[in-house]
């Protein structure tokens, strides 16, 4: 399924509380504004992460269909799409 969130690369502003989407001129785009540098960067992870997430699935899908740790990634993903799972 097609991402419904702000295309990556996301990236963390230099003050570090502040996730960017991709350059798309000026103002920025602002993805987030966290309370410290540790979750902007989780934040600024999110699209690789979840874009990751998504080979896994499809290689856990066709090798492992009912294991548990399969399936919860299925229903993650699925949370993620914004459908009910």
């Amino acid at each position: 399924m097609a991402d419904k969130h702000t295309p990556g690369p996301w990236r963390v502003g230099d003050a570090g509380m502040t996730v960017f989407g991709p350059p798309q001129g000026l103002p920025p785009l602002v993805v987030a504004r966290t309370q410290n540098r540790d979750n902007a960067k989780a934040i600024a992870a999110l699209p690789e992460l979840i874009e990751a997430a998504r080979r896994a699935s499809d290689i856990l899908s066709q090798a492992f269909a009912g294991d548990p740790t399969a399936r919860e990634l299925r229903r993650i993903l699925a949370r993620i799409d914004g459908e009910d799972a």
